[in-house]
């Protein structure tokens, strides 16, 4: 009875979010699990467990890393981010309406890559380097102008999605909130209105904190995917015929602009939540405010000019930009150590709670520090030169992706079941679930990080003579064979959330009526 007068003092737009939030969630984890069924079957050909085809382990891998990295993570960072920014401001979104057609233009999306890759063959990884090659087997093409363009155009209407969301996002912070202004981290310039505590207020009420990395993202990304969008677009044309060749350093450039502020798009949320949970866990504030704002002042000045790092090994690129943008990629990692040092201060000046919202959100907090390190290390001259372009870099946006982003999203999904379905989680198979999820985790990122400082590349099928020094190639193989455990606990962990969830919308047990935690 408490939990159905619960339900009905709640007010329509947090009903809406959370059934919007559910839909992006269940949608994304079907994702995450074909996704990562894919890499499995990747990681066991190259191990020689079995053996798939060239041709089609590169479509696999194409679609694992379109499927995971946008499919999955983009999508599930759109959901959380509507989520947190309707309960920080306690207000709705602009337009649910608007978050809808981000959702079903997300699946129109991810359907044609799905059938550009599997159904017409294109398999030019998931980044699709400029100018795209049709390589030939035995004379015969492995995929024709048909597959490119459906990847293509699937991927223009992934970009048009995430423009609407990022409207969607300033327009609620200038209408409902705060403004872009001060989401963006202004009120640095000025000392916290409660000195003590070092807080701001919003009105009468202690400032959304969890709005400054969303609003920070959301101007960040549409100013980024544009300049994609018409990078596709213009590709799309080439690939049919209708312009000539254009320069393959420019698009490059153009690639990267929007190719390392949608790694943003994964980690900003993601810091909203944090910033969003931790308080309510260790029952008080968070600290630093004033110092993160302007960190996330700071990140909405260089966001958008830290791209070339990626191509720092392409020495046409003028060195002038290169050297700024290995400066401005160390700037930009302000906003992390200061989210770092305030969400670790937070943490333990206050009564932390553990449980499985928060094993997760804190084994995201570690994985944001580790993924960080090896961030930094990729983005200095002198070390890409030794780890670009080698497993070390899987290993390192695996450790983001997974132990960072993902464990997040865990951390999300057992906060929400609860508020969703008024019953509580399983607690055991949610503690197995983090076991099998952070042990599989280490396993799996850590000998991709030992095979890329021995220089093992990336995206390769096999690793034979051909493609390796002859002393590579036992190692190389060795190290792949003994990670092939690791994938097999991350991928049982996955059971135990099934299992979680399941039981949580349909298990007999009663409707629980604890509150939703509230920082004191």
């Amino acid at each position: 009875m408490a939990n159905f007068l619960a339900k009905m003092e709640e007010k329509d737009y947090h009903r809406e979010v959370k059934d919007l939030t559910m839909a992006y969630m269940i949608t994304g984890f079907t994702i995450f699990v074909l996704g990562g069924t894919l890499g499995l079957t990747m990681r066991l050909s190259q191990a020689g467990i079995i053996r798939i085809s060239p041709e089609l382990w590169y479509r696999f891998m194409t679609l694992h890393g379109d499927a995971m990295f946008i499919g999955f993570g983009v999508f599930m960072a759109i959901g959380l981010t509507y989520y947190v920014i309707v309960y920080a401001l306690d207000a709705p979104l602009h337009s649910f309406l608007w978050a809808k057609i981000v959702y079903w233009l997300y699946i129109i999306g991810v359907v044609l890559v799905v059938l550009g890759t599997i159904v017409f063959g294109f398999a030019a990884s998931w980044v699709f380097l400029y100018p795209l090659p049709i390589p030939e087997r035995n004379n015969v093409p492995v995929w024709d102008n048909t597959g490119a363009s459906v990847f293509l155009i699937g991927v223009i209407i992934l970009g048009v999605a995430i423009i609407l969301y990022t409207i969607e996002i300033l327009l609620t912070v200038q209408q409902n909130g705060p403004g872009i202004l001060r989401g963006l981290g202004i009120d640095f310039l000025r000392p916290p209105d409660d000195k003590e505590h070092g807080t701001y207020k919003w009105g009468d009420k202690p400032f959304p904190v969890a709005v400054i990395p969303l609003t920070v993202n959301a101007l960040g990304m549409l100013l980024a995917t544009p300049v994609f969008a018409i990078l596709l677009i213009l590709m799309l044309f080439e690939v049919n015929g209708f312009i000539n060749v254009f320069d393959a350093l420019m698009a490059k450039n153009m690639l990267w602009w929007f190719g390392h502020p949608v790694v943003y798009q994964l980690l900003f949320p993601m810091a909203g939540f944090f910033y969003y949970i931790v308080p309510k866990y260790a029952k008080r504030p968070l600290l630093g405010q004033r110092a993160l704002a302007g960190t996330w002042f700071l990140a909405t000045l260089v966001q958008n000019t830290v791209w070339a790092h990626h191509i720092y090994m392409d020495f046409v690129q003028p060195l002038p930009i290169t050297v700024t943008m290995q400066l401005t990629t160390y700037a930009i990692t302000l906003p992390s150590l200061g989210s770092l040092f305030a969400l670790s201060a937070t943490i333990y000046s206050g009564e932390w709670e553990w449980d499985p919202v928060s094993l997760f959100a804190f084994t995201g907090i570690v994985g944001w520090f580790l993924a960080g390190i090896q961030g930094v290390i990729n983005a200095t001259i002198w070390e890409n030169t030794i780890i670009h372009n080698t497993l070390w870099v899987v290993g390192h946006f695996h450790t983001m992706a997974l132990l960072n982003i993902t464990s997040g999203f865990f951390a999300l999904a057992y906060y929400l079941l609860p508020q969703y379905t008024g019953r509580p989680i399983e607690r055991k198979y949610a503690i197995w679930h983090w076991w099998g999820h952070i042990i599989g985790i280490f396993g799996m990122v850590h000998f991709w990080l030992l095979q890329g400082l021995l220089g093992v590349p990336r995206r390769s099928a096999e690793f034979t003579l051909e493609k390796l020094p002859e002393s590579l190639v036992s190692n190389a193989w060795f190290l792949t064979l003994l990670s092939v455990p690791f994938f097999l606990v991350m991928a049982a962990a996955q059971l135990f959330f099934f299992i979680v969830f399941v039981k949580n919308i349909w298990g007999a047990s009663e409707p629980s009526t604890a509150p939703v935690k509230t920082v004191s």
